[in-house]
C-alpha cells in the first residue's frame, strides 16, 4: 500500500495488493502532500494532490495513473492495476510488512533467523518471574517495533491515516475526520508507540550485522550498538508510551506500526539504486539523491541532502 505523502506528513491512503508492491516498490511515497480516498461509488481509490511544485508525470506514471490538470489541486485518475484491491484486512498489513521485513532485511534471511535463534535462547533461560512479560511475538516476529496495537486483526481496511509519528493529536484528527465523513478505518504510524516503543533498543541490534558487512568487527560494532541501545531504553523509559494508542483504544480506532520493515525497505532501494549508479564523488551521491521525487520536495522545503564539511569533489568511496 504506497504511502501517500512527505516524511512529516500525515495522510490518508488507499492503494494495491501485495501483488502489485513489487512492481510499484520504486515509486512508494512520492506524492508531496494530498489524500487518497475511495470516490462515492467507487471500488478503486482516487489520489488528490495538493498543489506544489512536482513533476505530475513522472509522480503519476509511477502509481500507474494518468497525469492531468496541476491548476486545480490536482486529480489523477486511477488506470487498472494487476490483481489491485483496495480492502484488506489489518492483518494482512501486519504480515505483509513482517515478511516484506524479513526478505528485506539487511542480515539477510540466515541472519534473521540467527537473530531469531538467540531471542529464543534468551527467553528459555528468563528466571521464572519475568517470563510471563516475555515479548508474546518474538519467536514469530523479529520486528519489535512492528505490532497492531489497537483493533481486531480481521477488520477491513480500505482507507489509513499515514504519518512518521502519529500521536494522540493524529488519532483525535483521525476521530474528527471519521465525523466529517471521511472514511478512515486505521491509523499508520511509522515510528513505534506502546510496546514498540518500549522495545525499541531490541531492533538496533541488527546495526552491529550492517556495520560487519561494510568491514566492522563483529564484537566492535556489538560493543558500539549495546551502548547505543541502553541510552536509547533509558530516554524512553520515562515517557508516556501508551498515551495515543488508550486515546485510539477509547475512540475505536485501530491503529499499528512498522518502522524496521519499511527501513529494511528503504535501504534495499537506495542500496539497489546506487549500485546502478556507481556514484564517484560525493556530489554524484547528491545530485543522485535529488534526482528522487522525496528529496527533492524536501529539497524545496529547505531540507536537502547535507553533506557537512566535504567537499563535493571529495571521493565518495563505497556508498550503502
Amino acid at each position: 500500500m504506497p504511502r501517500v505523502g512527505t516524511s512529516r506528513g500525515r495522510f490518508l491512503a488507499g492503494g494495491p495488493s501485495a501483488r502489485d508492491r513489487g512492481r510499484l516498490r520504486a515509486h512508494t511515497g512520492r506524492l508531496p502532500t494530498g489524500v487518497a480516498l475511495p470516490p462515492g461509488g467507487h471500488r478503486r481509490p482516487v489520489i488528490v494532490v495538493a498543489r506544489g511544485n512536482v513533476n505530475l508525470e513522472s509522480v503519476c506514471s509511477g502509481y500507474g495513473r494518468n497525469p492531468c490538470d496541476s491548476r486545480c489541486g490536482i486529480r489523477c485518475e486511477p488506470t487498472t492495476l494487476i490483481g489491485e484491491r483496495t480492502t484488506v484486512k489489518l492483518r494482512e498489513m501486519y504480515e505483509t510488512a513482517v515478511r516484506m521485513g524479513i526478505e528485506s532485511d539487511p542480515r539477510g534471511e540466515q541472519g534473521v533467523k540467527d537473530y531469531m535463534e538467540r531471542a529464543k535462547r534468551r527467553r528459555e533461560t528468563l528466571p521464572p518471574h519475568l517470563k510471563p512479560f516475555a515479548d508474546p511475538q518474538e519467536l514469530t516476529n523479529p520486528f519489535a517495533d512492528t505490532r497492531i496495537y489497537v483493533g481486531d486483526p480481521e477488520t477491513d481496511v480500505t482507507t489509513i491515516l499515514a504519518g512518521i509519528d502519529m500521536n494522540t493529536g493524529e488519532v483525535l484528527l483521525a476521530d474528527r475526520l471519521r465525523e466529517k465523513g471521511v472514511a478512515v478505518d486505521a491509523i499508520y504510524t511509522h515510528h513505534p508507540e506502546g510496546w514498540g516503543l518500549t522495545r525499541l533498543d531490541k531492533v538496533m541490534e541488527v546495526q552491529a550485522d550492517i556495520w560487519a558487512t561494510l568491514g566492522v568487527p563483529i564484537q566492535a560494532g556489538e560493543k558500539l550498538i549495546f551502548e547505543r541501545m541502553d541510552e536509547v531504553k533509558r530516554r524512553v523509559m520515562p515517557t508516556n508510551y501508551d498515551q495515543a494508542i488508550d486515546v485510539a483504544r477509547l475512540l475505536g480506532v485501530p491503529f499499528f506500526s512498522a518502522h524496521t520493515p519499511t527501513d529494511n525497505l528503504v535501504v534495499r532501494f537506495l542500496g539497489d539504486y546506487f549500485a546502478d549508479r556507481e556514484p564517484k564523488l560525493i556530489e554524484d551521491v547528491e545530485k543522485a539523491l535529488l534526482e528522487l521525487p522525496e528529496y527533492r520536495i524536501a529539497a524545496l522545503k529547505g531540507a536537502p541532502p547535507y553533506v557537512g564539511k566535504s567537499s563535493g569533489k571529495a571521493r565518495a568511496g563505497k556508498v550503502w
